[in-house]
């Protein structure tokens, strides 16, 4: 069976216009200005983040057949009267975990009351650790126009249609799709195994298959790569000899929303880079990897980061030293406990403002070498309302999360263990303890007041923390977690 290899996908072309051309022909068409694409300066959407900075305001053309592959991936009814099927109608009848739209609500929910801000401002997402996790930041920051995923899992191939069409493939891709929204993370082992078994079914088709959930149009995808300066390089347009060998490969989606008749371009990026201060096999060490350095940098800052099941490897600061800057490179940090360390927020304290949420627990016993007792006490000091505590800057909203998140433990679907740190650079956040708008927003049996959430207290004589027992960085590496 034929398949769609890279580079087939990479012959594709691009056609390009400028966006004078396009307002002038939607001027003299008599088009609605409330349906043309949005060109404001904040949006760098109209370049698709750093893309075609040689070709300004660049415009690609769709080819409809990775929207058809798409749609066949997960089931989605192409036209209008055809029935959905597999992962498609689980997405819009509901299942478990956030396949339910009622559990997904929870999460819009939540983001639209006690993230207001940063949800209405993000436009740029970094997800370092992420694989190919494109739903849960699109969900927390509706209004991004650039995410930038990073993981250490091979790109793969996209399966032709005809391959997509088949029962075979999407029972696999039901079954993939199913783990992955039920526990809110991809686990490395699993994709590394399921892209040498099928390239079909690695990095590049699970992007794509999230996306065809999602309220996007898939225009056109290629693989590609960067150059020095940090610009976007397709396969389709670069020789071997302009390939900049410290570079990672990439695969880039460029898609189209559309809310109340308003369109803008959004760039999905996926970079096979290795974030630790070493190389790992073929893959070249963050420090090392400037062109993918020069990319990040060329948002100047104006990002989110965003970080969920990350296996706490950045806990390892020495060992993802160069990773962490990055992280704290941007203005907004939205993390699990599995991302930076808490004591990295206590130290940067004076720059960096933070917000807790959901309950203390310990992690699992997969990660029992990463306690955080200091977050445990910041967890109590901060609900305790001791404005005198050490850590009474930290404002914290108290109750457990409305959902499961990271390795939370809850199987109650309300979250329980479940945890979350929200920082902005140079901001403050309300004084008060209580949930605002939680009537509203939120119902308050499903995020209950601090009152009802304060975690116990720390027993009088405790045990002495175990000395933590570094593990192997080829396990974190390639063992538990996203990446």
């Amino acid at each position: 069976m034929k398949k769609l290899s890279l580079t087939s996908i990479s012959s594709l072309t691009v056609l390009s216009f400028t966006w004078l051309l396009v307002a002038a022909c939607s001027q003299s068409s008599g088009t609605n200005p409330e349906s043309s694409i949005s060109t404001t300066a904040e949006q760098p959407g109209a370049v698709i983040g750093n893309v075609d900075t040689n070709i300004p305001r660049a415009i690609p053309i769709e080819d409809p057949q990775f929207q058809e592959i798409a749609n066949a991936m997960v089931g989605r009814p192409a036209h209008t009267g055809q029935e959905s099927s597999g992962v498609f109608r689980k997405w819009s009848t509901g299942g478990r975990g956030f396949y339910n739209p009622n559990n997904r609500k929870l999460y819009e929910n939540f983001a639209e009351a006690y993230l207001t801000k940063a949800r209405l401002e993000t436009r740029t997402v970094y997800y370092p650790f992420g694989g190919p996790d494109v739903i849960y930041p699109l969900t927390f920051f509706p209004k991004t126009t650039t995410l930038i995923l990073v993981g250490i899992e091979p790109i793969g191939e996209l399966p032709t249609l005809e391959v997509a069409q088949g029962s075979e493939y999407q029972e696999s891709m039901n079954s993939m799709m199913e783990i992955y929204l039920a526990s809110s993370f991809y686990r490395t082992e699993d994709m590394r195994a399921e892209a040498s078994t099928d390239p079909n079914k690695a990095t590049w088709a699970k992007m794509m298959a999230a996306i065809g959930l999602l309220d996007l149009r898939i225009l056109t995808t290629e693989t590609g790569t960067l150059n020095e300066e940090g610009t976007w390089l397709s396969d389709a347009n670069t020789l071997e000899d302009q390939r900049n060998a410290l570079s990672p490969r990439g695969v880039l989606f460029r898609c189209l929303r559309t809310i109340d008749g308003h369109s803008e371009f959004v760039a999905v990026y996926y970079f096979q880079q290795n974030l630790g201060e070493s190389n790992r096999g073929s893959l070249y060490s963050l420090p090392k990897a400037r062109p993918f350095r020069s990319f990040i940098d060329s948002f100047n800052g104006n990002y989110t980061s965003f970080l969920k099941a990350a296996s706490y490897l950045s806990h390892y600061k020495e060992d993802f030293k160069t990773s962490n800057e990055l992280i704290f490179g941007g203005n907004k940090i939205i993390q699990a406990p599995s991302g930076v360390p808490f004591s990295e927020f206590v130290k940067h304290r004076d720059t960096w403002k933070l917000s807790l949420f959901g309950e203390y627990r310990e992690p699992s016993h997969l990660f029992e070498d990463h306690p955080q007792l200091d977050l445990r006490d910041a967890y109590a000091s901060s609900m305790s309302g001791d404005s005198r505590g050490e850590y009474s800057d930290f404002v914290n909203y108290g109750g457990g999360l409305p959902f499961h998140y990271d390795y939370g433990t809850g199987t109650d679907g309300k979250g329980k263990g479940s945890m979350m740190f929200f920082a902005i650079k140079g901001s403050s956040f309300p004084t008060s303890t209580e949930l605002p708008n939680t009537k509203k927003a939120v119902p308050r049996a499903e995020l209950p007041s601090a009152a009802r959430g304060i975690p116990e207290k720390p027993k009088e004589n405790p045990q002495p923390e175990a000395k933590k027992k570094r593990k192997p960085l080829l396990k974190w590496l390639f063992g538990k977690g996203d990446s």
